[in-house]
């Protein structure tokens, strides 16, 4: 007994992918939605969560992405962004009232990732990074990380 293999070929268009039609630009405008790009000098916000990365040995964070008028209430910790100048920023971080992350796990946490995190990685186009002037009053790690209470002996 042969046994006959049929192939049938299905004479059908292949799926469309779904079309981004919208710029990025265009998009936020029909959300509502702003960035760090969007506040005027000296103005304030809070951001969902800043993408800290490193660029040349300096602190940068992700322009694109959302500003929040209130803290965000699922975050650890929060950030208010407040913008200095074309591109730099000053950083406020302070942990979530509900959150039991303390500022030292913050730190150490936040800035051992973005020192594994070259900015070319995160953001790919680095013209949408920002630079990040100072956190907590601190222009540099050394001195942020001296705010922070030394850790207990063991």
């Amino acid at each position: 007994m042969r046994k006959i293999l049929v192939l049938l070929f299905l004479a059908t268009t292949p799926a469309a992918a779904f079309d981004i039609d919208l710029s990025p630009a265009d998009m936020r405008t029909h959300l509502g939605t702003r960035t760090a790009f969007d506040l005027a000098i000296g103005e304030s916000s809070y951001i969902y969560f800043p993408g800290f990365c490193v660029n040349d040995n300096k602190l940068m964070a992700h322009g694109l992405l959302a500003l929040s008028d209130e803290p965000v209430a699922i975050a650890t910790m929060q950030y208010r962004f407040t913008r200095i100048s074309d591109s730099a920023f000053d950083v406020t971080a302070k942990p979530a009232p509900s959150s039991e992350q303390t500022i030292e796990h913050w730190l150490a946490s936040s800035f051992l990732a973005a020192s594994m995190r070259p900015c070319e990685l995160v953001v790919g186009d680095t013209q949408y990074l920002v630079e990040i002037a100072a956190i907590n009053g601190e222009t540099s790690l050394r001195d942020l990380l001296a705010q922070a209470p030394a850790p207990a002996a063991n």
